[in-house]
């Protein structure tokens, strides 16, 4: 099995379910859906698909509602425009004509100054504000390149007013909440109040979802911690994070989200060019592979897949790379001391650990309500099967982004030894454990009522 999870974009490339279908085969367990592109009838649809194939395959695929956020984007070019390098190109927030190049955030011209560095397509292309001329802003370029229409536009020693949560969010993320993703990603956080506002949004409107900040500004690295504190995951979204601070940093900063993410127990998932010659080649880079493992041997709970699944020509080829990789790969650095705060729970899930290293137990089985105990021993990064049993679907689901955590829904139970019972026909039927294993069964009593975890019982098959 694989440990660490696979996250794949859904796109054109895989939105047809015979593709989708060889996809969850191959090893997806989370399926993104970029609200960056698409409207709401194409994402709908994409919803409705990976249901039907999740339950024709019996297979339960989490969806990730992945939001825009402020992201500044070149507007549509009739074609793709050359920039040479040292000309002058003017960009327009409004009155757009032949001879400019449309900016969709109407503000760009008030909140740039001579001497801001316009980072364009993540990076490939940049130009240096000159002067600001009302709603157009004139720049000198100094990487030129082919420039397509929709394209990012990082914002360098500039500070922008706009919000991380948008309008646009706003209605897609009760869409998304509407048609029954089981979590959203926030891009652009700066600070924990842009989750926290995301997060009072979806509860004004009836909603809980659980939200993953993208760290993907120098200002969420400035805030890292308390950022964490107020999420239910964490992205490290490499491509805008690495136009955003110099490009040698960024391995540091994914491994401090890691170290985060598993302090706070939530899930990390490390994105962004995992696997991008994939697009368009068939096999990746040595350095790819090198880049997968190396996330999953700092202890990352997902790898994602972006461009590749999304629009690439090899999306299954992808996905099975990927999941060869994880196969051969685990977590090198187990066990989790540096916990934010020492509770009873998070004594008792040290010593489930301590037992199943000392009886050998050949899978650990927690019994969880909100995931919360599941996380809790998810964070230690053991590598022994880890089976979670749950009586509610959102949990189910959500426990899907969690490091070797393979959740199973039941149906809920009283007594400790209705407990055991489907502990033992789940992990024989799960992992075909034998007569005579041990395993290490965490939880919480009563039973039916989330809160500390506070047993743990070994079972003899």
């Amino acid at each position: 099995m694989n440990f660490a999870k696979i996250v794949a974009t859904i796109g054109p490339s895989s939105e047809h379910p015979e593709v989708f279908t060889q996809l969850v085969k191959a090893g997806l367990s989370v399926a993104r859906l970029n609200f960056s592109h698409g409207n709401h009838e194409e994402h709908g649809a994409r919803i409705k698909m990976i249901r039907d194939v999740s339950k024709k395959l019996k297979k339960d695929v989490a969806i990730l509602a992945d939001l825009c956020g402020p992201k500044i984007r070149i507007g549509d070019l009739a074609t793709p425009r050359i920039l040479e390098a040292k000309s002058m190109v003017t960009f327009s927030c409004s009155n757009h004509t032949e001879n400019t190049i449309p900016v969709q955030y109407v503000k760009l011209a008030q909140e740039v100054k001579k001497g801001t560095v316009l980072m364009l397509d993540d990076g490939k292309l940049s130009c240096v504000v000159e002067k600001t001329e009302g709603e157009h802003i004139i720049a000198r370029v100094v990487v030129g390149g082919e420039l397509k229409s929709r394209k990012g536009i990082n914002v360098i020693n500039g500070m922008l007013s706009v919000r991380a949560f948008t309008d646009k969010d706003k209605k897609d993320v009760l869409f998304a909440a509407k048609a029954g993703v089981d979590c959203v990603a926030l891009s652009f956080v700066r600070n924990p109040k842009d989750v926290l506002d995301i997060k009072a949004y979806l509860k004004k409107n009836g909603f809980t979802l659980p939200v993953i900040s993208k760290i993907e500004t120098e200002e969420a690295i400035a805030d890292l911690e308390e950022i964490v504190k107020v999420s239910d995951g964490v992205m490290v979204a490499r491509g805008d994070l690495a136009v955003e601070v110099p490009t040698e940093y960024v391995p540091l900063y994914q491994n401090r989200m890691i170290d985060l993410a598993r302090k706070y127990n939530v899930p990390v998932i490390t994105a962004t060019q995992m696997l991008e010659s994939m697009t368009r080649r068939p096999t990746p880079t040595r350095a790819e592979v090198s880049d997968v493992a190396h996330a999953v041997f700092g202890g990352t709970d997902c790898v994602m897949l972006s461009e590749e699944t999304a629009a690439g020509l090899y999306p299954l080829e992808a996905v099975s790379m990927m999941s060869r990789i994880l196969d051969v790969s685990r977590a090198r650095r187990p066990g989790n001391f540096a916990a934010h705060e020492w509770t009873n729970s998070d004594g008792v899930v040290k010593a489930a650990i301590e037992l199943a290293k000392k009886i050998q137990a050949k899978a650990i089985i927690t019994l969880t309500e909100t995931g919360n105990t599941t996380r809790r021993v998810a964070s230690y990064r053991m590598d022994i099967p880890h089976l979670a049993l749950t009586p509610h679907v959102a949990t189910l689901y959500r426990l899907q982004l969690s490091y070797g955590v393979t959740p199973h829904l039941i149906t809920s139970f009283k007594t400790l030894d209705n407990a055991i019972a489907r502990a033992k026909e789940v992990s024989t039927g799960a992992y075909s454990l034998k007569k005579g294993d041990s395993v290490v069964l965490v939880g919480g009593m009563p039973f039916g009522k989330a809160g500390g975890t506070n047993f743990v019982y070994t079972i003899t098959l």
